[in-house]
């Protein structure tokens, strides 16, 4: 259904998110930063750009999937 084809889209996404989350959340988080006033702002957009870039692939992926099927390609 579709959150097995959600699953299928993103799986190539999930090791540089989880990279980029490590490094940009985790990391300032062992060294501190929760401390400081600003890190949750910081927190925020990080995880909103994330959303945004997984966003963008499904809709990509999504226009991808109609067209092959609108012309009756195979998938690569």
């Amino acid at each position: 259904g579709v959150m097995r084809w959600l699953a299928s889209r993103l799986r190539s996404l999930r090791i540089p998110i989880a990279a980029y989350l490590a490094i940009t959340l985790v990391l300032p988080l062992l060294h501190g930063a929760a401390r400081r006033a600003d890190f949750v702002a910081h927190a925020l957009w990080v995880l909103a750009g994330c959303g945004l870039v997984v966003a963008a692939a499904l809709v990509v992926a999504g226009v991808i999937d109609l067209t092959l099927h609108l012309t009756g390609k195979d998938r690569p």
